[in-house]
């Protein structure tokens, strides 16, 4: 089990594992088991990275919970997390999560989706 081979990994601790745990909650139509796991993964962690590697976190817990907050209908929290992605685009590299948001908002009735705004060093687009 990756708790007990890492116990003093705080990236696997407070990242990963959480992740795991919320994405095995959603493929078992269990929101808010996924979300209530989530909750453990707050900012800064969320935008944690292993420093001098090329191992990106790809913001895969703040994606999953934006994929809870989908399963369990909460547009506006899903709309949060999403623009978390987009304004940390420099972090997904061209991890699978940088185009959800986007597929998200095309998938979803306009007059319904939140709206995301790409920002790039304070500008608005």
């Amino acid at each position: 089990m990756l708790s007990a081979r890492f116990p003093l990994d705080t990236q696997m601790q407070s990242l990963w594992l959480p992740a795991i745990r919320a994405q095995l909650a959603l493929n078992g139509k269990n929101p808010a088991e996924a979300l209530r796991v989530l909750q453990t993964v707050e900012s800064p962690m969320e935008y944690g990275t292993i420093l001098l590697t090329n191992n990106p976190s790809c913001l895969y817990p703040t994606c999953t919970k934006a994929q809870a907050y989908v399963a369990s209908g909460q547009t506006t929290d899903t709309a949060t997390e999403f623009q978390k992605i987009i304004d940390h685009a420099g972090m997904v590299w061209n991890c699978s999560t940088g185009a959800l948001p986007q597929r998200y908002r095309f998938i979803t009735n306009d007059a319904v989706a939140p709206k995301f705004s790409v920002r790039r060093r304070g500008l608005e687009a």
